[in-house]
């Protein structure tokens, strides 16, 4: 069972290794990648199912948040044993679930991770290498502030946070789509044309939705217990949802489980239970749209 394979956080070689795990057992799953990381790591990219709606599930865009990138994968094995069954919904998802393979490396293995680029590391982590509140890409951008949303009015938000070159989180680099896995996820969409797009975060609970998403979002909500809500201060800038929101596209970010991050790696199955119902409805409702 994949399950087992996931009781210890995400990395960017277990992401691989579940990947591989898949493919072998599921004739049906298709694999390519969408680009590859800073330190050359792969980005995967899984489809599942076939037909209209499309759409496109992204997880751990901050390393911290690495559970999410593990629901999805579950999420991925239980919806193909549905596919063979003939009882899966009609519709094509495309699952990506850890666009930052760096970052998870670096809190998983600490600053040697970093390879060439440890000394950045080094000096955003003011000297100290403690990688283990480490939320960014290798290169200390966070990926969720690099979108062309927003960028140039984040960056008095993002001096006046103290945050004025790369950093364990919250910077947005030096403009949108610096970093080679926020192109490659833009570049899938151009690509894909989704109907709609999910990017799942840790925690809170809640559902930040684009314009055109909010009535699916709040329905969503309903139905998973969670509060559709508006995104406040720095988290309001940059991210995937709000670039989407200013293409017109259906789109929203979840904000899965709650606690502090990292969650444990034992409330996985909580995280998972929680959000299942949303990744299997969400293409009837937000197919929609």
């Amino acid at each position: 069972m994949l399950a087992s394979r996931l009781v210890a956080p995400l990395t960017g070689e277990r992401t691989e290794e579940a990947v591989r795990y898949l493919a072998e057992r599921y004739p049906s799953l298709w694999v390519t990648t969408v680009g590859k990381s800073v330190m050359g790591r792969p980005i995967w990219m899984l489809r599942v199912g076939q037909g209209e709606p499309r759409l496109l599930y992204v997880a751990t865009h901050h390393s911290l948040e690495w559970i999410c990138g593990s629901a999805l994968l579950l999420f991925c094995e239980e919806y193909l044993k549905e596919e063979a069954r003939n009882r899966a919904p009609h519709g094509t998802l495309y699952l990506v679930p850890c666009l930052n393979p760096d970052g998870v490396e670096l809190v998983a293995k600490g600053i040697r991770a970093g390879g060439v680029l440890s000394h950045l590391v080094r000096r955003a982590t003011g000297g100290m290498g403690d990688t283990s509140r480490w939320q960014a890409n290798a290169r200390g951008v966070d990926l969720n502030h690099n979108y062309e949303a927003g960028f140039a009015a984040y960056k008095p938000v993002e001096r006046a946070l103290g945050i004025t070159g790369p950093a364990p989180t919250r910077y947005s680099g030096e403009y949108p789509l610096s970093e080679p896995e926020t192109r490659a996820l833009a570049g899938a969409v151009d690509t894909l044309s989704p109907h709609a797009v999910l990017s799942l975060h840790t925690q809170g609970r809640e559902i930040y939705a684009s314009r055109a998403a909010r009535a699916a979002g709040a329905l969503l909500a309903r139905r998973i217990g969670y509060t559709l809500g508006t995104p406040e201060g720095a988290a309001a800038y940059g991210g995937l949802t709000d670039w989407l929101d200013v293409r017109g596209m259906p789109a929203l970010t979840v904000e899965c489980g709650l606690g502090v991050n990292p969650l444990p790696p034992e409330t996985l199955s909580q995280v998972y239970r929680e959000v299942l119902p949303l990744l299997w409805h969400a293409p009837r409702l937000l197919g929609k749209m």
